[in-house]
């Protein structure tokens, strides 16, 4: 099993259009064993860089006041597990829109397989991002081979379904701070705090 999924890592790095036009047949259960592992090694990286500090999430953690590195293993796995398929159901509604006709699963594989670099590599503090970028490009690779559709299309179908997620978790983050300075400021100048 460890030998297929390297060959898979290295393919998907090396050569995406290759390894997901191989990928067309793959069973949804090898597809999610596959996220899984590599979910994994997110969790227990990220968990371990939590104890630096260093980074976005390093940010993140100490903003949410999580210190403990086995909370941030276990945050990092539930959260991946749940919003991997619900990413999956919201791009391939997108994919649909923009005329991807194949069913769910490829679109899934497209969301799982694709998040190879984040899964890896996204966890360095600073630099991660770079890794995550580059998994929505694998995604956007992966879209247009499994639903057989032009890379304009399946770009749109993942750069809508990734913004429009993002719009909403930036202005939900901007109405917490204003309303979390809004509250604390006038408790800090009475004295209370």
């Amino acid at each position: 099993m460890i030998d297929a999924i390297v060959r898979k890592v290295k393919d998907l790095l090396v050569n995406p259009l290759e390894a997901f036009r191989k990928s067309r047949e793959d069973a949804t259960r090898s597809v999610i064993r596959y996220f899984l592992v590599l979910l994994l090694v997110d969790a227990v990286m990220t968990a371990i860089i939590s104890l630096t500090g260093l980074g976005t999430w390093g940010m993140v953690w100490r903003v949410m006041h999580i210190h403990h590195p086995i909370l941030v293993f276990f945050l990092v796995l539930v959260s991946g597990l749940i919003l991997a398929p619900i990413f999956a159901a919201w791009l391939h509604l997108w994919v649909r829109v923009v005329g991807g006709r194949k069913g769910f699963s490829q679109t899934l594989k497209a969301v799982m397989y694709g998040a190879t670099p984040g899964l890896l590599l996204g966890w360095i503090p600073f630099i991660g991002i770079i890794f995550h970028l580059w998994a929505m490009v694998l995604a956007i690779f992966g879209v247009h081979e499994l639903h057989g559709i032009e890379g304009d299309r399946a770009a749109f179908a993942v750069i809508v379904a990734v913004i429009i997620p993002l719009v909403i978790l930036v202005l939900f983050a901007a109405w917490f701070l204003i309303a979390n300075v809004s509250t604390t400021l006038p408790a800090a100048r009475a004295g209370i705090l």
